[in-house]
């Protein structure tokens, strides 16, 4: 049957096209949909075929899934506070995956995240290297058209409409990647034309500080951006090299597409973060939700943030 795409870009169309992904050695030359696994360094391109798309059903789910408990997660979560000093990292994400039933249609939890998530990037993605995948992101890696680049800063998260105040360590969390943007744009000659933020923003059930970014973005200039902001703080850590090393060595399970990058390539770019995504199975969905630890944080309060996270999936399922 070959590989399914369905994307639908903020205020554009949904697209549904078949074809295969292939792996590609740098984004320049790309024209069309691309997706990035968290680790590794492979960029894979869809090449759309003239095959009509066909609905995408699920596989029977053959490898074991780590699904951390509670006190498993309290456990790594303490690891990760532990190792802050020796390592000299100031922040970390630690991820988890949520199991749940799951008995509908692929194609209606589709159309139901693009009805109630307007503003986020949503796809689902079916293929032989990656499996099945569906998502709707909110975080913008690179947005460019012309000589017009446009990135945020998304870190910091509480549950919406608690009236809950930001803590010192959500803005600590924004603090580190909004220097960290600041910082790789300044290091690739794209000069800052505006900056907003941080403000609070609303993600479905949680909110987030967010700051954007405007700038001037040089031609065949992507692949430099990439490089340079995946992944970003927001999605891995701060310095980015030794958080990664110990996400690697202390999370028990492969984060696959989930905080890779996903979205189009070409005269109008849009990339996003992969969060708020989730694997589909024939009868299970596995979602990928992580927090940021820093010195300051509470293990419990992470493990509710991961729970408020994979809402934005969860409430939407619970209405099918």
């Amino acid at each position: 049957m070959g590989d399914i795409i369905n994307y639908r870009i903020p205020g554009k169309v949904s697209r549904c096209k078949s074809g295969s992904f292939a792996a590609v050695s740098a984004t320049e030359s790309v024209n069309g949909f691309v997706v990035r696994p968290f680790s590794g360094d492979k960029i894979f391109q869809f090449i759309e075929s003239s095959d009509s798309p066909q609905n995408i059903t699920g596989s029977i789910r053959t490898e074991d899934v780590p699904i951390y408990s509670q006190e498993e997660y309290f456990d790594l979560a303490n690891a990760y506070l532990s190792n802050f000093s020796n390592r000299e990292v100031n922040k970390a994400i630690l991820s988890r995956i949520k199991k749940i039933s799951f008995n509908h249609s692929f194609n209606s939890l589709y159309n139901a995240l693009c009805e109630e998530y307007p503003n986020a990037f949503v796809y689902l993605i079916s293929s032989d290297r990656f499996g099945t995948w569906i998502g709707a992101t909110p975080e913008v890696l690179l947005q460019a058209k012309g000589e017009i680049g446009f990135t945020m800063s998304l870190a910091g998260t509480k549950e919406s409409g608690k009236g809950i105040e930001w803590t010192e360590k959500e803005r600590s969390e924004q603090y580190f990647v909004s220097e960290f943007i600041e910082k790789n744009l300044d290091q690739i000659n794209c000069k800052i034309i505006s900056k907003k933020g941080p403000e609070s923003v609303m993600a479905g059930p949680v909110e987030h500080l967010r700051t954007d970014f405007k700038f001037k973005f040089p031609s065949r200039k992507i692949d430099d951006f990439v490089e340079l902001m995946h992944p970003t703080p927001a999605v891995c850590g701060a310095p980015r090299m030794g958080a990664f090393e110990m996400i690697r060595e202390l999370e028990c399970h492969d984060r696959g597409l989930y905080a890779g990058f996903i979205g189009v390539v070409g005269e109008e770019t849009n990339l996003y973060v992969n969060l708020r995504c989730a694997q589909l199975f024939a009868e299970e969905c596995f979602l990928y939700i992580g927090g940021g630890l820093t010195i300051d944080s509470n293990p419990h309060s992470e493990w509710l943030e991961t729970e408020n996270k994979a809402k934005t999936l969860l409430n939407v399922i619970e209405k099918l």
